[in-house]
């Protein structure tokens, strides 16, 4: 869907010059000629990842800094930093690990295992010796029924970084067990999990079905505490509206989100306006899945007041 027969003449000529003539770089400052594979495989993003739309390839997959305008105006983020964020990461890929987090019963302990087939993304490791240094912050699907995802971000309360991402489709019983695994392996880390969904946190608080040893997010703000975040319409805006000030403040800015399909999602979290309302949710054909992964994490360090502490032989510093 090129929008028009002069739209698609411009992107096969486009094509052309990319083959013969190249694209100018910034980043590296030079000019690069574009393979044919290249070429193909963009083509198969308009088709798979894009849906057909010629104009959402150009926005979520920009070849030139004008096509990282298309349609910003109704972005919820700022969506010039994010695809400058995104085009660094592209240039020079984040390096991480892929794995699973499993038990290990010769040792006694959660380890990591190495696979190109799990879920969950390691970009640093826990250091061992710290305690509420680690907070995980989830978004949780339904499972595989309606094809929503579940996922969760760590994020590191010292360095201000995101260090680890799980993402993918389980059932709910199952992501608790993942988000309790994940947890533990990052020093007993607070849990901020997404509430509207009960059977994970029906799993994981204090007197649930397998509870979770470390702590959990209360929502203090209802007439009766709740585990984990309930979102409602303010609430919800609340978390967005507080995410978005936070890499705006952020000293890394929108370099901070971990990966290219994290900054996607935020780059396809749009402003919908229906006949009585504003809203802000993913754009058509996508998920916020990770938006409010991310956004969970981020605010779980804001409210956790437990001092981020480091301990030694015979010496607790602080």
């Amino acid at each position: 869907d090129f929008g028009s027969p002069e739209e698609k003449k411009k992107f096969l000529k486009q094509e052309q010059t990319l083959l013969t003539k190249g694209i100018y770089n910034p980043l590296t400052k030079q000019t690069q000629i574009i393979a044919p594979e290249k070429i193909n495989w963009y083509r198969y993003a308009i088709k798979t990842k894009a849906k057909f739309s010629y104009n959402s390839a150009r926005r979520y997959y920009p070849t030139t800094p004008e096509d990282a305008f298309i349609a910003s105006e109704n972005s919820f983020f700022d969506s010039s930093k994010a695809n400058e964020a995104k085009t660094k990461k592209l240039n020079d890929p984040p390096k991480y690990e892929l794995g699973e987090i499993e038990w290990d019963e010769s040792i006694g302990d959660l380890i990591f295992v190495p696979s190109s087939t799990g879920s969950l993304k390691i970009f640093k490791t826990p250091e061992k010796n710290w305690n509420s240094r680690y907070v995980v912050g989830s978004d949780i699907g339904r499972g595989y029924d309606d094809g929503d995802y579940s996922c969760a971000y760590v994020w590191d309360r010292l360095s201000q970084q995101y260090v680890a991402v799980w993402h993918g489709k389980v059932d709910q019983d199952q992501f608790a067990e993942i988000l309790m695994n994940l947890g533990l392996y990052y020093n007993e880390a607070l849990l901020v999990p997404e509430a509207n969904l009960d059977t994970v946190i029906n799993v994981i608080k204090p007197d649930g079905i397998n509870p979770y040893i470390g702590e959990i997010y209360i929502d203090e703000n209802l007439k009766n505490e709740h585990w984990g975040f309930l979102t409602t319409s303010s609430s919800r805006q609340m978390l967005i509206e507080s995410h978005k000030s936070r890499l705006r403040d952020n000293p890394l800015g929108y370099d901070v989100l971990p990966d290219v399909e994290t900054i996607n999602e935020h780059l396809a979290f749009i402003r919908k306006k229906t006949q009585h309302k504003v809203k802000y949710e993913a754009a058509d054909g996508h998920h916020d899945d990770r938006v409010i992964g991310s956004a969970l994490a981020w605010f779980g360090d804001d409210w956790w007041d437990q001092p981020v502490k480091e301990y030694k032989p015979n010496k607790l510093v602080e």
